[in-house]
């Protein structure tokens, strides 16, 4: 049996406080043994992010500490001069 998490967001007024509200709760998850983590497509203001390797360290970081597979949802990154669908 595979342990599924889904997660409803709220807006937020920024990337950061949005990933660092989101990184809280899939602390909790993984806790509870939580396998896989969906978010929801878009739940970041304007789904625009710099770079998301950097934007969603810690993402990465609790992914790996507790074995589990997060579902992020698609985001624009900024690739030089426009911006690019990803994830």
């Amino acid at each position: 049996m595979t342990k599924v998490g889904l997660i409803q967001t709220r807006s937020y007024e920024n990337n950061k406080k949005g990933i660092e509200n989101i990184s809280k709760l899939l602390e909790k998850l993984g806790k509870t043994e939580t396998e896989v983590v969906c978010l929801p497509e878009q739940w970041l203001p304007n789904n625009q992010i710099e770079n998301y390797d950097q934007e969603f360290f810690e993402f990465k970081k609790i992914a790996k500490n507790y074995s589990m597979t997060v579902i992020p949802g698609a985001f624009y990154e900024k690739m030089k001069v426009r911006y690019q669908l990803i994830h």
